[in-house]
């Protein structure tokens, strides 16, 4: 085997990321003002797969951003954004990851088995690939909720029998599976479920993935694996095939490329990190989807969502941290110069020294608002602090005091270098 990660080491926390269908207009959006490595990796993204990622992601339309060559990099791309951030954040390290369908990708880069430019390109690879299948099989995928799994597969297997292209896809939750195929089957199936008191929607997509109708994109997608190299797995990743963690980089092509044409075993996936001891997951990508899918699967566990404003806050308290506040940094700068006195003994030049870089620092701490605020405004209204600063001839000493207390109290600290 090929792993570097310690397999005796007491459980963490499981971070998990999100497949297709959870995007939506104005994802990823905070992150991108709020973190430069956020920004770097949406800069990333566009230049390598030509795509207006981020103008997209923030302004839509949604059915631009709803295509396969959008939805796969920019899930993508937050996901991954998010994680780095908030691992960085909350100084954390998860025990183990996992990804559902596309997340699994995620999982994998966030692991280190492919770097963000290779996984990139893949994930660039298998969106294209899902939309040239989808033209191709005429095909879509259906949820089926409120029927036992076992009666759901039932049906599947009587309607295959009578010739029907149709193959149980996702297994999600007790009472929540999807099933793939020829979208006129499918229809005909819903009916059927629905009188046996299934709840039945037809996902907004022309792709039915996870299922023998994805060969030829399968095939395709294995050549285009094998022209990459996997790094060794810093974090157990487990895999939607098995339900297991990956035993070692050496069966990644293998498992994404029977992925394609294979169900997703979500639900065993999350049964198995509980056995392990695993009791606190977190959603890393956009919406809610696993946090409410994590509560539905499993008695006892605790779920956090990033996209989640509130969620976020108690994992910076869990963690014992301040969540940074930004806003309230830029307010301070507008403190900060005030409170020191001058040092210097020009006071014919007082205002032409201090008086006007003031007046610039205190107009654009005022024209920042809770959402506006970001790290390239913190920078430049630092700036312009020290403009004041060093028109009072403020000490070292006492900037540096200053400035500690404050980013101590808006949980910045570490952020900036200053």
């Amino acid at each position: 085997m090929n792993l570097t990660y310690n397999e005796t080491q007491p459980a963490q926390e499981a971070w998990l990321f999100p497949g297709g269908g959870c995007q939506y207009v104005g994802m990823g959006k905070a992150l991108y003002d709020n973190f430069a490595m956020a920004r770097e990796a949406f800069e990333e993204a566009e230049d390598l797969l030509k795509l207006h990622l981020a103008k997209t992601c923030f302004e839509g339309p949604l059915d631009t951003l709803s295509s396969m060559e959008y939805a796969q990099p920019a899930i993508f791309v937050v996901s991954l954004a998010s994680y780095r951030v908030y691992t960085q954040e909350l100084g954390k390290v998860p025990g183990i990851l996992a990804g559902h369908s596309l997340g699994e990708y995620t999982a994998l880069c966030a692991a280190g088995v492919f770097s963000l430019t290779d996984a990139l390109q893949l994930v660039g690879i298998r969106g294209e690939l899902l939309k040239a299948a989808g033209i191709d099989a005429d095909g879509t995928m259906m949820a089926v909720n409120k029927l036992p799994v076992a009666q759901v597969e039932a049906m599947v297997k009587v309607r295959q029998a009578a010739g029907d292209q149709i193959y149980m896809a996702v297994y999600n939750a007790p009472f929540q599976v999807v099933v793939s195929g020829q979208r006129q089957h499918l229809e005909n199936l819903g009916s059927l479920l629905e009188a046996e008191g299934g709840h039945i929607n037809m996902l907004p997509i022309n792709t039915p993935s996870h299922c023998p109708l994805m060969q030829t994109a399968a095939d395709h997608m294995r050549n285009a694996l094998e022209d990459y190299t996997p790094s060794v797995m810093k974090v157990p990743v487990v895999a939607n095939l098995t339900g297991e963690p990956y035993q070692g980089v050496e069966s990644v092509i293998d498992t994404l490329t029977t992925h394609m044409i294979a169900p997703v075993r979500w639900e065993q996936s999350m049964r198995y990190m509980q056995a392990q001891g695993y009791q606190t997951y977190t959603d890393v990508g956009p919406r809610q989807v696993l946090e409410k899918m994590t509560e539905h699967i499993l008695t006892g566990a605790t779920a956090y969502s990033l996209d989640n404003n509130v969620d976020v806050d108690m994992l910076y308290a869990t963690a014992g941290k301040t969540r940074p506040n930004l806003y309230a940094l830029m307010r301070a700068f507008e403190v900060m110069a005030i409170s020191t006195p001058d040092f210097g003994d020009d006071t014919e030049g007082y205002a032409e020294r201090v008086g006007v870089p003031f007046e610039r620092l205190q107009a654009k701490a005022r024209a920042a608002t809770p959402e506006s605020t970001d790290d390239h405004m913190v920078m430049d209204a630092y700036q312009t602090l020290t403009e004041v600063w060093d028109g009072k001839a403020v000490p070292t000493a006492n900037r540096t005091a200053l400035m500690d207390h404050y980013l101590v109290k808006t949980g910045t600290q570490g952020r900036f270098g200053f």
